[in-house]
């Protein structure tokens, strides 16, 4: 293929038109919706109840997870972070 005609394929693919070689557009970004204060906070609790029973083990990870499923989250964490000092 001559150079002139790749020259101007690789310009065109540069502009974002469709060309015969390719056939396709470019890709685009795609966005990224951004998580409300509700969803952040609870993907950081999620976070640290998970990070708080991969401490514990045996009957104090089953209490904390009663905990969680009882009371709350929350809760459970505040539970574990105890019995994690103790």
């Amino acid at each position: 293929m001559a150079k002139s005609k790749i020259k101007k394929y690789r310009e065109e693919r540069r502009k974002g038109k469709v060309t015969q070689a390719t056939g396709t557009k470019p890709a685009t970004a795609k966005k990224v919706k951004k998580a409300t204060p509700k969803v952040a906070r609870a993907r950081k609790l999620q976070g640290q109840y998970l990070g708080a029973l991969k401490s514990l083990t045996g009957a104090d990870r089953a209490r904390v997870k009663q905990t969680a499923a009882e009371k709350s989250v929350a809760e459970a964490v505040k539970l574990a972070m105890r019995m994690k000092k103790a």
